[in-house]
C-alpha cells in the first residue's frame, strides 16, 4: 500500500464461462479500493490476479483495465496469471520456494523420478524464459510480457537463433503446456533439457532485439 500498489485476487471456477462476472469483479473491487483506501494511499497501480489455470487472460479483462487506468490516471493496471505467478516464484531464492511451496513428501522410486525430470525440466524452461523475454523489447507494450511464440520470432529474425531452434522450442512448448495442464505427464528426455539449456546459452549474450 505504500507504494500505491494493489492487486485483488480472484479464483472462479472458469472466469471464460462467465466473462460479464469477471469483468465487474474489477469494477465493483476498484470502486471499493477507492473508496476504502485511495485518501489514505493513493492507487497508481492495479493488477487483477485471475486463476486462469494456464488458459490465459480474457481480452475484455484488459480492456477494462486500460478504462481504468485512463479513467483515474493510473501509472500500470494488467492482468496477472498462473504463468507469471510461476515465472515469480522460481525467480526466489531455493529457501523461499520451498517456504511458498513446502516440501515434498516421501515417494516412491517412479514418482521421484518424475519429479526430479519435472523440476530440471521446468526450472529449463523458466530460465530460458527470462532470459529470452530480456532480450526483445516491445515498443507497443512495453510493460507487458509477450507470447512466448512472439518472442522466438523476435529472436529468429534477429538471427539469435535458428528456425531449428524455434522449431524445437515450439515442440518443447507443447510438452511443457501438457505437463502444467495435466493432460500429460510425459517429461522431456535429458537430451531434449540438455537442448533447451544450449539454445538459452545461446541466446545469453546476444543484444536486446526491438519487436515493433
Amino acid at each position: 500500500k505504500g507504494q500505491g500498489v494493489y492487486y485483488q485476487v480472484y479464483a472462479p471456477e472458469d472466469a471464460s464461462n462467465n466473462v460479464l462476472a469477471a469483468v465487474n469483479k474489477i469494477k465493483d473491487d476498484f470502486e471499493g479500493l477507492r473508496d476504502y483506501w485511495h485518501d489514505i494511499c493513493p492507487i497508481k497501480k492495479y493488477y487483477f490476479v485471475l486463476n486462469d489455470k494456464y488458459k490465459g487472460s480474457l481480452p475484455q479483462l484488459h480492456k477494462e483495465l486500460i478504462v481504468l487506468q485512463s479513467d483515474f490516471n493510473l501509472i500500470d493496471t494488467g492482468v496477472i496469471v498462473a504463468k507469471d505467478l510461476e515465472r515469480e516464484l522460481f525467480n526466489l531464492p531455493d529457501d523461499m520456494i520451498r517456504s511458498v511451496v513446502g516440501h515434498l513428501p516421501d515417494i516412491d522410486h517412479e514418482e521421484y523420478m518424475f519429479v526430479s525430470g519435472f523440476t530440471c525440466f521446468i526450472s529449463a524452461w523458466i530460465n530460458f524464459e527470462k532470459i529470452a523475454r530480456h532480450k526483445v523489447f516491445s515498443a507497443k507494450q512495453p510493460n507487458r510480457p509477450l507470447f512466448i511464440g512472439k518472442v522466438v520470432n523476435a529472436l529468429v529474425k534477429n538471427k539469435i537463433i535458428s528456425r531449428q531452434d524455434a522449431t524445437f522450442i515450439k515442440k518443447i512448448t507443447e510438452v511443457r503446456n501438457s505437463l502444467v495442464h495435466g493432460v500429460s505427464m510425459l517429461v522431456p528426455k535429458k537430451n531434449e533439457i540438455d537442448m533447451l539449456i544450449f539454445i538459452t546459452e545461446k541466446i545469453k549474450p546476444a543484444g536486446v532485439c526491438r519487436l515493433d
